[in-house]
């Protein structure tokens, strides 16, 4: 039996709380009411509120998380990779060509460029040399537009994504300290 005013276990039959001194004068159909409104809740019964919160949590960021990465006005295209599914808003698609610097690069640009294809994969190519030595490279990844800004991720087991900022037909990327312009090509 409970108390009927704290809750607190107290033996069958007591006539006063042993814990508030309230009276147990009352009803026995309200003994029962209170002793299953104070009882803890059972481990059955808090694993299937778990399990329905996760279920809630997920049916929302599944239908809210696409709505968010849009852009407004921009088809946007979903495809397959093997990274979770990329957003590819198309109107990005197209080759990238290094422009400028907005300080004196320490190595010397041969070419450097972004090939942003219409399935969310690119390539890059570049060559640049410092004094008598060059740096020639290939690569290629995923890409996808997230907040406003592109992130390419390469291939391969060395991966580290790169991040550009949007500026109409230009593509500006943080290299050090350098900011690295691209322009999109016709």
């Amino acid at each position: 039996m409970y108390c009927l005013n704290c809750g607190k276990p107290i033996p069958d039959g007591t006539k006063f709380c042993t814990g508030c001194g309230a009276s147990q004068e009352n009803k026995q159909s309200q003994q029962g009411q209170v002793r299953q409104r104070n009882r803890p809740m059972g481990k059955g019964m808090k694993i299937l509120i778990g399990i329905a919160s996760a279920a809630a949590i997920t049916a929302a960021a599944v239908l809210l998380i696409p709505l968010m990465k849009g852009d407004a006005g921009k088809r946007i295209v979903t495809t397959p990779s093997s990274e979770p599914t990329a957003t590819v808003i198309s109107d990005y698609s197209g080759v990238y060509v290094f422009e400028v610097s907005d300080a004196t690069v320490p190595f010397t640009i041969s070419y450097w460029t972004y090939t942003l294809n219409r399935d969310g994969t690119y390539v890059e190519d570049l060559l640049w040399i410092s004094g008598t030595q060059s740096t020639e490279g290939h690569n290629t990844g995923t890409w996808v537009i997230v907040d406003g800004q592109l992130i390419t991720t390469p291939e391969g087991t060395y991966v580290v994504s790169t991040t550009f900022g949007i500026n109409g037909d230009r593509l500006v990327m943080e290299f050090g300290d350098l900011l690295l312009t691209f322009k999109k090509q016709n």
